[in-house]
C-alpha cells in the first residue's frame, strides 16, 4: 500500500525520522526522485537497502532534517516537524561549539563581559573548599567550567588536579546541582594523587567517597561497582582496565558525571585498544575534560583522538581534520582553531625560575668498554636494540647477559600501533644474540662513568645536600644501591 506523505509529519525518534526517507524513497518511485534523494547516501549505511547508519550524530540528524525539509519543500509537500521528545535528546547532546569557541577566546582575553560570572564563580568555590585555590588556578578552572569540555594543557606543577577540584566545587555545589561524581580515568600512578587532592583542597567542608575500581572486589562483580557508584563522588579507573568495565560504565554514566582523562598523552595511537576504549565511553557527561602536560609528543596526528573524545559530534563539522591531513597541516591552522578550547598555565605564570644549565661530566670509556662497543656494533642489527646495549655498557656491563624487555623499559608502548603484530616486528628485530656477550668476563669491566657518577653522589652528600639519582635500568639502580650502602649512606630505592 503506498503511503500518503502529504501530511504534517512528526518526528518522534531517530527512528522515525529513518522511516520517514523510506517511505518517501517508496512513494516517490519515479528516477529523478531517487537521484535527487542521494543527497541522503552518506548517512546510509547501504543505501541499495535503506539501511541507516547506527551511530549517526545528532549534527548529521539536524543536517538530515534540514536537507529532507528543503527536499519536500520543493515537491510542495509537507515538512517535517518534531515533538518535544526528539527535541528535548537534541537539546540534551547539542554542543554549541561555534558559540563555545567565541565564548573561550573573550575568556582567555579577560574580557569585561565575564566580570560578573567569573566573581560569582570564586564566591561559591571559596564558600565549598577549605584550600584556597591560587589566581592562576582560579582562572583556569573558571575557563573549564563555562566551557563544559575543554583541554587543560597546563605545565607539570601547575596544580591541574586542584583545578579540577575547583570545577567540581561548583558545578556540584548546593545551588547548582549540575553534577554529583567525577569519574577520572587516568594512568594507575595518578591514582594518589586525586585521592589526597581531594582531602587537601575541600579539607572537613567535604567527606570524600572514593571508589577504585582496580580494587579486586570489582573483578567479575557488576553488582559490587554498581552498589558502590551510588555513594562514591570520586572514581578512578586506568586506562589498561578501561576495557574491561566499559559495559557496568556506561549503564552508569549519565549526565550528572564529570568525566576526566588525565595523562590523556597515554591514549597514543589512533586505533589502538586505549584509544577504542576511551571513545567507546557514554557521551551523556554534558562536562568532559583531557589533561597533559604535553598535548602533542609526537605530531598533530596526537590531537586526533583527544579532539573526538571531547567533541564526537562536533567533529567532522568543526574541525573536520582527517589523519593524512594531520600529517602535513600548517601548525598555525590548528593553533588558531584549538586556541578557544584549552587553558596553558606555563612556568612563567606560576614565576618559576629557570633552570640552571646543565653541568654535563663527561667520561671516556675503559679499554674493555671500547671493546665491548665493538662488539655491540657488529652484534646488534636494530636501532633500538644497538641505542639499549651501549646505555647498558656504558654504566652496568653486566646487563648484556639479559634480554631486554623493552617494554618493561617503556620504550616500546602496544598502544601506540593499531596492530599488536607491529610491536612484534619491532621486538624481532631488536633481539640480542646474548650469547656474543656471555664471552666477555662483563663484572670484571671497569666502568669510569659510572664510579665517577658514585663519587659525584658521595661529594655532594658530605656537603649535607640531598641527592636524587634517576635511572633506566632497574639491575643499575640496584648497583647503585648497593654500592652507596656500603659507603655508609642511607639510600631509598
Amino acid at each position: 500500500m503506498e503511503k500518503n506523505i502529504n501530511r504534517p509529519i512528526i518526528i518522534k525518534n531517530n527512528e522515525g525520522l529513518f522511516q520517514l526517507i523510506d517511505d518517501i524513497q517508496h512513494t516517490l518511485q519515479t528516477k529523478t526522485a531517487q537521484r535527487g534523494l542521494r543527497i541522503f547516501n552518506p548517512y546510509f549505511q547501504d543505501s541499495s537497502q535503506l539501511t541507516f547508519k547506527p551511530d549517526l550524530t545528532y549534527v548529521q540528524l539536524l543536517e538530515l532534517i534540514d536537507k529532507l525539509n528543503h527536499k519536500l519543500e520543493r515537491k510542495g509537500l509537507q515538512t517535517v516537524e518534531t515533538d518535544d521528545e526528539f527535541d528535548q535528546f537534541i537539546k540534551k547532546k547539542q554542543y554549541f561549539i561555534k558559540e563555545q569557541s567565541e565564548a573561550g577566546i573573550t575568556i582567555k582575553d579577560g574580557d569585561s563581559r565575564w566580570h560578573k560570572e567569573f566573581t560569582e564563580f570564586k564566591q561559591i568555590v571559596q564558600r565549598e573548599i577549605s584550600r584556597p585555590l591560587k589566581n592562576e588556578q582560579e582562572k583556569a578552572s573558571f575557563f573549564l567550567a563555562t566551557m563544559k569540555r575543554a583541554a587543560n594543557f597546563s605545565v607539570p606543577g601547575a596544580g591541574k588536579t586542584a583545578m579540577m577540584y575547583g570545577i567540581f566545587a561548583f558545578l556540584s555545589s548546593l545551588n547548582r546541582d549540575k553534577v554529583d561524581k567525577l569519574l577520572v580515568i587516568s594512568p594507575l600512578n595518578a591514582f594518589a594523587a586525586w585521592r589526597t587532592e581531594y582531602e587537601k583542597v575541600f579539607g572537613p567542608k567535604r567527606q570524600l567517597h572514593y571508589m577504585n575500581l582496580r580494587d579486586n572486589k570489582y573483578n567479575n562483580d557488576p553488582g559490587a561497582i554498581k552498589r558502590d557508584w551510588v555513594r562514591a563522588n570520586v572514581i578512578t579507573i586506568n586506562y589498561e582496565s578501561l576495557k574491561s568495565k566499559i559495559q557496568i560504565l556506561n549503564d552508569l554514566i549519565n549526565e550528572k558525571t564529570m568525566l576526566v582523562f588525565d595523562e590523556v598523552h597515554r591514549i597514543k595511537g589512533v586505533g589502538g585498544q586505549r584509544a577504542k576504549a576511551a571513545l567507546s565511553l557514554s557521551q551523556s557527561p554534558r562536562y568532559r575534560y583531557v589533561l597533559t602536560g604535553t598535548p602533542i609528543p609526537n605530531g598533530f596526528r596526537d590531537i586526533y583522538n583527544f579532539l573526538h573524545l571531547m567533541y564526537p559530534d562536533e567533529y567532522s563539522s568543526f574541525f573536520a581534520w582527517d589523519l593524512n591531513e594531520l600529517n602535513r597541516i600548517d601548525p598555525e591552522d590548528v593553533n588558531h582553531k584549538l586556541a578557544p578550547f584549552f587553558w596553558r598555565t606555563n612556568k612563567e605564570d606560576l614565576h618559576v625560575p629557570k633552570p640552571e644549565p646543565d653541568k654535563i661530566v663527561k667520561v671516556e670509556p675503559s679499554e674493555k668498554q671500547g671493546i665491548l662497543a665493538d662488539a655491540i656494533y657488529e652484534n646488534e642489527n636494530g636501532a633500538l636494540a644497538l641505542f639499549t646495549r651501549l646505555l647498558q655498557a656504558s654504566t652496568n656491563p653486566e646487563l648484556l647477559k639479559y634480554n631486554i624487555n623493552y617494554r618493561e623499559l617503556g620504550l616500546i608502548d602496544g598502544d601506540s600501533y593499531s596492530w599488536d603484530q607491529n610491536v612484534s616486528k619491532i621486538e624481532k628485530e631488536n633481539q640480542s644474540d646474548i650469547e656474543v656477550y656471555k664471552r666477555f668476563s662483563l663484572e670484571d669491566i671497569e666502568t669510569p662513568k659510572f664510579d665517577r657518577g658514585i663519587k659525584l653522589i658521595t661529594d655532594l652528600v658530605s656537603e649535607g645536600k640531598k641527592v636524587l639519582v634517576w635511572g633506566i635500568f632497574v639491575g643499575t639502580m640496584h648497583k647503585i644501591k648497593r654500592y652507596l650502602d656500603e659507603k655508609g649512606l642511607n639510600t631509598i630505592l
